[in-house]
């Protein structure tokens, strides 16, 4: 009974151990038979005849926008890049293998369209990681590595900090022409209606928003390019497109607003008096200020001729006032500090600033005698009065012309001085021994 017993239990541990057994060899041996049996060769394409062609459809999801280096023109991005194409030697029955579906193959035992981006900034044309090839049993094969590229990007810096850029990232087979491989943007859909995805594929969950840009636009294109022989791998390729915006937030804080606040700041030089000392130091200071923001900006921007950026533009169009009034601020404390002890007038000087004075004095003098005689004779007496008021007025006005020309123009002062002063002279009344008391009593 013992004996039945453990016959039994080793019956069937036996068939379970051989059912593990025959699923795990049943892909081992699909693998075989795709390989082995049917002499499998990686180098060759995969077509039945040489004059076809492979298709090969292409996205790209962007997972981060990791940054752009204007400097070096250079734009840093982690994508993962989707290539399917269908693979007639890699097919099979799957009712003969157990149903098999689906095989995860390394990418270096299968045929691969070594599709790599072509602006690439550091020559590096592999992806970051060959991850395994999805083929199904009809022999479509799915392909999607991680990458991260340095793609270059032409920078226009017309309107730092309020620009925007244009970067490609542009992809093409490095040993296939457009005889042998047929580039295509990948087609989306349920099969009976199917649409181009056109565009960069974000993945709202996985996709990490960068500080400083702001995707805009992101289209697709394929380009094809007549004029390039087909035999050419030049002739065509995918491109996809960036477009992003600068968030100028951290430069209006951080340099635009410093900026205009300390430029104010040099019309505050006119309202220092010049006995302070302090005119020259803070034009200076302004001038030393503005050539700090200058070269802080110069370092995040590419060393280029073909424009000028407008904050630039700004920035030295104030060196050139600030440096001005340096300039004024030099001749006005030379000119105030000089003294009859220190300094000469030349000659020059002399004639540029020589003066004319004309002067013109006009006196008018009134003078008024009135004379008023009474006599009176009463009773054989004759009484006699005279009265004499002598009134003398003076008026006197002096005008004063100074000319001094300097250099082709002239200043003009005028000093009108009028003075207005009426004098008497004197209020004389005469006695009867005055001789003109005789002369008209007579």
């Amino acid at each position: 009974m013992e004996l039945r017993r453990s016959a039994l239990v080793s019956v069937l541990l036996l068939s379970l151990f051989s059912t593990e057994c025959l699923c795990r060899n049943e892909e081992e041996r699909l693998i075989s038979y795709l390989f082995k049996e049917k002499g499998y060769n990686k180098e060759l394409r995969p077509v039945q005849r040489q004059q076809d062609v492979v298709e090969v459809s292409l996205a790209l999801t962007l997972s981060n926008l990791i940054s752009l280096k204007e400097v070096d023109e250079t734009l840093l991005t982690n994508v993962w890049i989707e290539h399917t194409w269908t693979d007639y030697r890699l097919s099979w029955n799957a009712s003969e293998f157990d149903g098999i579906q689906m095989l995860r193959l390394p990418s270096s035992m299968v045929w691969l369209p070594e599709i790599v981006l072509e602006n690439n900034n550091d020559a590096q044309f592999e992806v970051a990681y060959y991850c395994n090839v999805l083929v199904d049993a009809a022999g479509l094969c799915y392909w999607l590595p991680p990458a991260i590229f340095r793609s270059s990007c032409s920078i226009n810096v017309n309107f730092f900090p309020f620009d925007w850029q244009n970067c490609t990232l542009k992809f093409t087979s490095l040993t296939y022409n457009a005889k042998e491989i047929k580039m295509m943007l990948k087609q989306d859909g349920n099969g009976t209606h199917n649409h181009t995805v056109e565009w960069i594929v974000i993945d709202p969950e996985s996709f990490t928003e960068n500080g400083e840009w702001e995707i805009i636009h992101r289209p697709a294109k394929k380009n094809i390019y007549k004029h390039i022989p087909m035999e050419s791998n030049k002739h065509q390729d995918i491109t996809f497109y960036l477009v992003i915006k600068r968030k100028p937030l951290f430069y209006i804080v951080n340099i635009i607003i410093p900026c205009v606040l300390i430029s104010f700041m040099a019309s505050l030089v006119y309202y220092l008096p010049a006995d302070s000392g302090e005119k020259m130091t803070l034009s200076i200071s302004v001038l030393l200020a503005q050539s700090v923001f200058l070269l802080l900006i110069s370092q995040r921007l590419p060393e280029t001729s073909m424009s000028v950026p407008l904050i630039v533009k700004y920035l030295m169009f104030i060196m050139v006032l600030v440096t001005v009034v340096v300039l004024n601020c030099v001749i006005v404390l030379n000119l105030h500090f000089r003294t009859p002890s220190t300094h000469v007038m030349t000659d020059w000087t002399k004639r540029v600033t020589r003066t004319h004075t004309h002067t013109h004095t006009h006196a008018h003098t009134h003078a008024h005698t009135h004379t008023h005689t009474h006599a009176h004779t009463k009773h054989m007496y004759t009484h006699a009065q005279t009265h004499t008021h002598t009134h003398a007025y003076t008026h006197t006005r002096t005008r004063t012309h100074t000319h001094t020309p300097i250099s082709s123009h002239f200043a003009f002062i005028s000093i009108n001085s009028v003075f207005n002063s009426p004098t008497v002279l004197g209020r004389v009344t005469t006695s009867p021994e005055h001789p003109r008391y005789r002369q008209h009593s007579l």
